[in-house]
């Protein structure tokens, strides 16, 4: 629906944890909408790493960052989709507000393109300047609160080289060989913005976006492997 570039100084805290850009936005895009008086009961919310779902799994729409060093800088290019007011061929964010207004006895107006584009924006300004001064533990309490995951029990699927670090919750300890097939639980983000699972044996993996996926639908996060 519409992209901007963003450039952001590795030494900054942000920068040192590029991971969490696509964390803000995905934020801001659901901020911008719930921080609209009136609009607080709307029903998004984020599925990690970057997409905006319903509370019942419904997809609305999403974030992709990508992103380039050079010297002493980060570019990253941020591009937003979310569905406005198309209702096929599952839901979009003006059904949202219908259900609201429904559910509510209200009578919110539907949002246009051009309202989410600013409101979002104004957001993420907000958010990039908290993260800026406070870093990734002022930030994550937001995120975590519109987040659908939080103690989410999963299946953990592994082929080769998962992107993953593995460290016990009790300390340093030589990391254990994943099986191929284990369970766990979703307990946060860490603080580089990866998806912190604790498996099984009591070890707590820190997941990377990159090459790893979570399907909501069959409750499975597929992780490739390091060997």
């Amino acid at each position: 629906m519409f992209s901007f570039p963003l450039t952001i100084p590795l030494s900054s805290k942000l920068g040192q944890g590029l991971t969490f850009v696509q964390h803000l936005v995905a934020t801001a895009c659901v901020l911008g909408v719930r921080n609209t008086p009136g609009f607080e009961d709307v029903d998004l919310r984020i599925k990690w790493p970057n997409d905006i779902l319903t509370s019942d799994k419904i997809k609305v729409g999403g974030v992709l960052v990508t992103s380039s060093i050079f010297r002493d800088k980060a570019t990253c290019n941020v591009g937003i989709g979310v569905n406005i007011s198309n209702s096929e061929p599952t839901t979009c964010l003006n059904d949202l507000i219908c259900a609201t207004n429904e559910s509510r006895k209200t009578k919110l107006e539907p949002f246009t393109i051009e309202r989410f584009i600013a409101r979002t924006l104004t957001e993420l300004e907000r958010l990039l300047k908290s993260f800026a001064t406070l870093g990734a533990q002022a930030f994550l309490p937001t995120y975590l609160k519109y987040w659908l995951h939080m103690n989410q029990e999963v299946n953990i699927q592994l082929s080769e080289d998962a992107v993953t670090d593995s460290h016990a919750t009790t300390g340093p300890t030589e990391q254990t060989e994943p099986t191929e097939q284990t369970t766990g639980q979703i307990v946060g983000l860490d603080e580089h913005g990866f998806l912190q699972v604790k498996v099984a044996n009591g070890e707590q993996w820190s997941v990377q976006s990159d090459g790893n996926r979570f399907d909501m639908m069959a409750n499975l996060l597929r992780l490739r492997k390091i060997s």
